[in-house]
């Protein structure tokens, strides 16, 4: 299979040139017309410049690669005494092998999209997440997480569980406004995978939904000396007192009025 490498990426490529024969090679040398400067040998067994019978010799060469390569890497040796001196009449021998490399651009595009425009407490707004891969390399292990909507679920059906090139699938997710969200309620979210190299591929894309604020109830306790109901001169609030507001629901609430009584609930 080929080796994977991400586009722009450097691949450094290992020549390792064997001599399974009887004879000595001298003169070794490595070239690779995709690969011009190839560096080595790295190792020379026994450092007598000769490959010996049973020798392995290991030469490199580095390149930045954007498309799908086929590197193909010649060697040469001339059959020779152990002195190094070539034996006459005997060619040439050489040897040659090709690698390939399938160059990848992984990519990953996220579109949030928001139920409504603006909403109120107590509002559920969905989220729509359109996630698609934007580049030329299947991805898996694919998934949206939100920072303020959780959790967020997958809604397309893909049998294989890979997000090919060009596919979408869509996730959503649910969230109810509070009284504690104000003015413009912003969500991150971030879709995330694995390309075919195991490397982490990421995408963040944000909306925003105009929060409207809700009801305001509020009203004063105060010490009513003579009972009547109507606050008159002299008669002060009374500070550090519980109020508790139970909505239609039953669900109750409370408020602590303040140093001159008054309290309110959003």
């Amino acid at each position: 299979e080929p080796a994977i490498a991400l586009v722009g990426a450097a691949v450094t490529y290992t020549y390792q040139v064997a001599n399974p024969g009887d004879t000595y090679l001298s003169s070794v040398a490595v070239s690779d017309a995709g690969c011009a400067t190839v560096a080595g040998p790295i190792q020379d067994g026994n450092g007598d410049a000769l490959l010996d019978p049973g020798e392995t010799w290991t030469y490199s060469c580095s390149l930045v690669l954007t498309q799908d390569a086929a590197i193909a890497g010649s060697a040469s040796g001339w059959p020779s005494r152990a002195d190094g001196s070539r034996l006459p009449g005997i060619p040439q021998v050489q040897g040659s092998a090709v690698a390939n490399v399938d160059v990848i651009n992984p990519g990953l595009a996220v579109l949030t999209v928001a139920s409504v425009a603006e909403a109120w407490p107590g509002d559920t707004i969905r989220y729509t997440y359109q996630v698609t891969n934007a580049g030329d390399d299947p991805l898996r292990a694919v998934s949206v997480g939100d920072d303020r909507c959780s959790p967020v679920t997958r809604e397309t059906v893909d049998g294989d569980g890979v997000l090919d090139p060009r596919q979408m699938w869509v996730f959503s997710c649910e969230y109810t406004v509070s009284f504690r969200d104000r003015a413009a309620l912003v969500t991150t979210a971030t879709a995330s995978g694995r390309d075919s190299a195991g490397n982490s591929v990421a995408a963040v894309d944000r909306e925003s939904v105009t929060i409207r604020p809700g009801a305001v109830i509020g009203g004063l306790v105060w010490n009513d000396t003579n009972g009547d109901g109507i606050l008159q001169v002299g008669e002060s609030g009374m500070v550090g007192v519980e109020v508790h507001l139970i909505a239609a629901n039953g669900a109750v609430l409370a408020a602590v009025t303040a140093a001159t009584g008054g309290f309110t609930f959003d």
